[in-house]
């Protein structure tokens, strides 16, 4: 039960979406099936379990972060934001949430990223796609870290240089082990 409302919320903030037998038929690029399974989690009352996406699992001696680069390293150096963090007054810490399904997919990259899945026993199992960016793609972290600083840079927030500053140079992101996991 749990299980299907996480997919279902999926689809209803547009991080995944339900493909017609026409978008299938019509799709003439490659196409990749990603394996998905339940994590408890223990720790929040409103997701009572996770959904992992797992990128790593092979299929013929080959898995889809096999294919993926991971980019380049676009962490800040840890030591230079730590003593930076010494030298100040305030600090912050914060989470954003469902920061990889920030990132929307191209249809390529879509099409790469299909599960199968249905909600019940008896139901026919129905084709679905990943829209955002997932956790367990190798560039995942990367895509995350640069879409946090590219967003920064946009002009409605020109105004707000030294919090722009901090988010170019003096935030960190720690990656979950899920990520991690799945590399």
């Amino acid at each position: 039960m749990a299980y299907t409302a996480q997919v279902h919320e999926m689809v209803e903030r547009r991080a995944a979406k339900k493909l017609t037998k026409d978008i299938t038929a019509s799709w003439k690029g490659p196409v990749w099936y990603v394996s998905h399974l339940v994590a408890p989690n223990p720790h929040s009352l409103t997701t009572p379990v996770r959904l992992v996406w797992n990128s790593s699992q092979k299929f013929k001696g080959l898995s889809m972060n096999d294919l993926l680069l991971k980019g380049p390293d676009v962490l800040n150096p840890i030591r230079a934001v730590l003593l930076r963090f010494r030298g100040g007054v305030h600090a912050a810490l914060g989470d954003i949430k469902k920061i990889y399904n920030s990132v929307w997919l191209e249809d390529l990259e879509m099409h790469l990223h299909r599960f199968l899945w249905r909600d019940t026993e008896e139901g026919e199992i129905e084709e679905y796609a990943i829209t955002r960016v997932n956790i367990g793609d190798r560039p995942a972290g990367c895509i995350a870290q640069l879409a946090m600083r590219e967003t920064a840079k946009l002009p409605m927030f020109a105004h707000l240089e030294e919090e722009r500053r901090i988010l170019d140079e003096d935030a960190y992101v720690i990656q979950s082990y899920a990520h991690r996991c799945c590399q």
